[in-house]
């Protein structure tokens, strides 16, 4: 937990980063076949007011989220659909009101936030590093 903890302390102060992720999940149907669902999302943050989500799911559909200080945008770029919001402040309140006000899905909305190391306290029970 401690490594996990330092990790959250690091990521937050960090007035930039980003990440790749490769996300991969199965769902069992009711007849016992299991189907694989995944993703890439690569997530740019610059503190306080900036952040960029590049999603492809693994079916090859392609979306993104960004966010400027002024303004939110989420877009799909295979539907060739994208909306906007105005919405002024931090990366805190931007994923706030994205989530809670729009209802729209934001995966690893956590590791965008200033709030990381307080969410995995009080969500992670237990953590393991190996080398």
């Amino acid at each position: 937990m401690a490594t996990l903890m330092r990790m959250a302390e690091f990521l937050v102060k960090a007035q930039s980063f980003s990440v790749t992720t490769d996300i991969g999940y199965d769902v069992e149907q009711d007849w016992g076949q299991k189907l694989e669902f995944g993703a890439t999302r690569k997530v740019t943050v610059r503190r306080p007011d900036r952040a960029a989500v590049d999603i492809a799911d693994r079916d090859g559909t392609r979306r993104g989220f960004r966010f400027d200080g002024k303004q939110l945008a989420f877009f799909g770029l295979d539907e060739k659909v994208y909306a906007t919001a105005q919405k002024s402040g931090d990366l805190d309140a931007a994923i706030a009101y994205f989530i809670q006000d729009l209802h729209m899905p934001l995966p690893l909305a956590e590791i965008l936030s200033n709030q990381l190391p307080k969410f995995l306290k009080e969500q992670v029970k237990e953590a393991y590093y190996k080398i």
